[in-house]
C-alpha cells in the first residue's frame, strides 16, 4: 500500500510542478496535517489541512491523513522529498524524487506497450490470421468453380456437337 501510495504522491506532486511551469526546486508543497494550536491566555486555534493534502487526498481517494504521513515520512527518509520545516508547511521533490517519477512512468509506458503487444498478439492477429485464410479459401474455391463451370460448358457443347453428328 506504502509502495504505490508513494507513487500516486510524487506523481501528484509532478503533474502540479508541471502545471504550474516553475522549476522543481523553487515550488513547495504544504502537506501539513489538520492541528490545533493551543494558547496559555487565548482560545485554541484549529489550523486545517495544507492545501496540497486536501488536493492529495481528494484525487488519492486516500482519506486517511496518518496513512498519507507515513507515506510522506518514507518520502523523507528515501530523500524523494526534503522539507523546509518541521510542519510539512514547505516540502519540496527531489532529483532523487524526480528520478523515481521517470522509472514510475518508464514502467507504466511499458505495462501498457506489453498491454498492446499482448492484445495485438492474442487478439488481432488470430483474427487478420483467419480473415486472410478466409479469403484465400474463397478464392481458390472460386477459381476453381470457375474453372469446373468452364469445363462443364465445353463438355457440353461437345455433347452437343456429338449429338447434332449423329
Amino acid at each position: 500500500m506504502h509502495k504505490k501510495t508513494l507513487d500516486k504522491l510524487l506523481l501528484f506532486m509532478k503533474h502540479e510542478i508541471e502545471k504550474s511551469g516553475r522549476k522543481i526546486e523553487l515550488f513547495t508543497f504544504d502537506f501539513s496535517p489538520e492541528e490545533t494550536i493551543k494558547y496559555v491566555n487565548a482560545p485554541d486555534e484549529l489550523k486545517p489541512e495544507g492545501e496540497d493534502l486536501v488536493a492529495f487526498k481528494k484525487i488519492s481517494k486516500i482519506k486517511d491523513t496518518v496513512e498519507i504521513m507515513k507515506v510522506i515520512r518514507r518520502a523523507l527518509t528515501d530523500e524523494y522529498m526534503k522539507v523546509g520545516n518541521n510542519n510539512f508547511t514547505a516540502v519540496k521533490l527531489t532529483q532523487r524524487g524526480v528520478a523515481r517519477i521517470d522509472a514510475i512512468k518508464y514502467k507504466q509506458e511499458l505495462v501498457f506497450t506489453r498491454l498492446l503487444k499482448y492484445i495485438a498478439d492474442k487478439l488481432l492477429i488470430p483474427i487478420v490470421v483467419a480473415v486472410i485464410v478466409a479469403i484465400l479459401v474463397n478464392y481458390l474455391t472460386g477459381a476453381r468453380l470457375n474453372n469446373d463451370i468452364e469445363n462443364l460448358k465445353g463438355e457440353t457443347q461437345w455433347l452437343k456437337s456429338q449429338h447434332k453428328s449423329h
